[in-house]
């Protein structure tokens, strides 16, 4: 039997897999890294875990470079993430005082709005007074009414939106 019969191995096919190989793992060991780095673990990568460079150094250096500019990227976007999170809070925070502020006005309204329905009630008893007038009071109380629910239920959205925004900001 001849020797040339058995199977050839071409060596450059076997080296560009084992480059693109080689290129992949250290991609992937680099973005470990940059997990971990984000997690929290501050040390620099390790380029002695990985085998031997088929190709230069510098192609190492692009990975890390891209990663580390990834991280650079994640960090202002957190930033001002944070940033429009504490302003929404803020924001929330005036807006309740406002409404709560407003809500006690209301309230009092209502109240005023009460003892006048009633004073005009008891005076149409009396005969005193017109039909008219105690529907307009009966009018104005249920307008009064209905600006403090509103305003309730704004003072209630308000307090969601800030708890929505303080929930986020933990998250973050």
């Amino acid at each position: 039997m001849n020797g040339d019969t058995g199977r050839r191995y071409d060596p450059i096919p076997l080296q560009s897999d084992y480059i693109a190989s080689w290129l992949t793992l250290a991609s992937q060991a680099v973005r470990v890294w940059r997990l971990r780095y984000e997690l929290g673990e501050t040390v620099e990568f390790d380029k002695s875990s990985l085998p031997p460079a088929p190709v230069s150094e510098d192609a190492l250096s692009r990975i890390l470079v891209l990663e580390k500019d990834i991280i650079a990227l994640r960090k202002e976007d957190i930033r001002r993430e944070r940033a429009f999170l504490e302003r929404s809070a803020a924001l929330a925070e005036e807006q309740i005082k406002s409404l709560s502020e407003r809500l006690e006005l209301e309230k009092q309204g209502e109240l005023d709005d009460t003892e006048e329905y009633e004073r005009l009630q008891e005076l149409l008893r009396k005969g005193h007074l017109t039909n008219m007038r105690v529907v307009d009071a009966r009018r104005a109380l249920l307008y009064s009414s209905t600006r403090r629910l509103q305003t309730a239920h704004a003072l209630m959205q308000a307090r969601k939106q800030l708890d929505e925004a303080r929930r986020a900001l933990e998250k973050l």
